[in-house]
């Protein structure tokens, strides 16, 4: 069928939706036609869905991108972690209607679902031995943006690297010489290669934006396809409308579970402690707690954010950015033993105002010692003992003008000098210690973030890496 015949399909489905009810969204894989699935081994055996499922694909998207050989499954079968998981058959969509389609083909033939768009994360979750439906960015495909209220805003589509979008918004700044540059509030450390899908699926933060310039609190709206076909606009008014009115039990049962949250003092307090630092286990039941009952679809789409796409498909994001202050000056920090840093970091957190601090432990240093620019810039790390101790502390100020900057390295320096804390570094706690020139700066960050691989490539042989 054409281009046309398919949209007025998605029409269709998005007026008359079929009701999710209480269900929770991936485990909705319903038989809609005849055939009868042995259900061996959790729907991964190929007992006639997975041949009926390609054959079904190939009519839709042809041969070209369903994938099924050995070959290019057993390519697809791993991401950046370590683990793999090989494919049934690889299925490359290039629009919202084709996952629309796909996901009523899987429906229909029971076959569970995994999404893809860079497949950078360390943990897994982008690989499968069932479908693994991958965005095909190839081209203009998924790659669409649009930056409105003067860079506060971007729209984006799963397609973008994160890092290209924050190009794309310093791009924008300079032709319309805007007084404030912005950026989006996630900074992984593989920002320049993850893309804007994984990093609303993963709740990804980083290693500046902490927990209050996380997509969970920057988001402004999504547009997100149902395990039903059901496609929900949050920025359209008659979307929403039209999803309270086809989705009412669900909503209603969003609804409930946040009153019966809030209603809870000791869970709620619970709540609020667990997502006050870095935590993308499991999904954002923040949302039932930060969010009033009586906008259940605010609700639903907090808790998609972080979901790993086991609730939905977030075909379209729409972020409040954040400044990119042009100051900024950063500091590596040596202490002789992890604990000395640790104390310092509680200090930092609650005396200052410090725009980012990461900790380097004693293995990391070693290895940190064996690259020249940082041996060059922090000739500490190549005296602490062999077989002792010794950690450091990246720490980072910013600020909309060069008083505000130093300020705040006055405030940090202040609020160490005073504690005692025994430190290794030459410039210690004072203002020498911070580097202003970036290309200084951006070796301790690239430092910081290739420290995972690093580490992990330097492991004993046999031995494995925990996350």
């Amino acid at each position: 069928h054409t281009h046309p015949v398919r949209r007025s399909s998605v029409q269709q489905r998005q007026a008359a939706a079929p009701d999710l009810s209480a269900q929770v969204a991936v485990a909705a894989y319903k038989n809609t036609d005849t055939t009868v699935y042995r259900n061996a081994d959790g729907m991964r055996v190929d007992d006639g869905r997975y041949t009926r499922f390609k054959q079904d694909m190939r009519g839709i998207l042809g041969e070209d991108r369903v994938v099924d050989d050995p070959v290019r499954t057993f390519a697809f079968g791993v991401d950046a972690s370590f683990y793999r998981l090989n494919p049934q058959v690889v299925v490359r969509v290039k629009d919202e209607n084709e996952v629309v389609d796909t996901l009523s083909v899987a429906r229909r033939h029971q076959t569970p679902i995994t999404f893809r768009a860079a497949g950078t994360s360390l943990s897994g979750q982008a690989i499968t031995d069932s479908v693994l439906m991958k965005i095909s960015h190839n081209g203009k495909a998924w790659r669409k943006h649009k930056i409105a209220d003067g860079g506060r805003s971007i729209t984006l589509e799963p397609g973008l690297i994160g890092g290209e979008v924050n190009r794309l918004l310093t791009a924008y700044a300079k032709k319309h010489k805007t007084e404030t540059q912005y950026k989006i509030g996630p900074d992984p450390a593989s920002i320049d290669s993850c893309m804007i899908g994984g990093i609303v699926a993963n709740n990804s933060s980083g290693m500046c934006c902490g927990v209050k310039q996380n997509t969970y609190h920057t988001l402004q709206d999504m547009r997100v396809v149902l395990v039903d076909g059901t496609i929900l606009d949050t920025a359209d008014a008659a979307s929403r409308a039209a999803f309270h009115e086809s989705h009412a039990a669900l909503l209603e049962g969003v609804a409930s579970l946040a009153s019966r949250v809030q209603a809870d003092a000791p869970l709620m307090e619970l709540i609020h402690k667990k997502y006050s630092i870095k935590n993308t286990t499991g999904y954002s039941i923040n949302a039932l707690a930060d969010f009033p009952p009586t906008d259940p679809i605010e609700i639903l789409k907090r808790l998609m954010i972080g979901s790993e796409g086991t609730l939905g498909f977030v075909s379209r994001v729409t972020y409040q950015t954040v400044p990119d202050h042009r100051h900024k000056a950063s500091a590596f920090i040596v202490f002789p033993d992890i604990g000395d840093a640790c104390d310092a970091t509680t200090v930092l957190r609650n005396e200052t105002s410090v725009d980012a601090v990461e900790i380097f432990d004693r293995r990391s240093l070693k290895l940190c010692a064996e690259m020249e620019p940082m041996a060059r810039l922090c000739p500490e790390i190549a005296t602490l003992p062999v077989d002792g101790e010794g950690a450091a502390l990246l720490i980072e100020c910013r600020g909309e003008s060069e008083e505000a900057l130093h300020a705040a390295i006055g405030d940090v320096c202040g609020a160490l000098g005073g504690t005692g804390i025994p430190f290794t570094s030459a410039a210690g706690f004072t203002p020498e210690a911070f580097r202003h020139d970036p290309k200084d700066s951006g070796v301790f960050w690239d430092a910081r973030k290739g420290l995972i691989p690093i580490v992990g490539g330097a492991r004993e042989p046999g031995s494995s890496m925990l996350l």
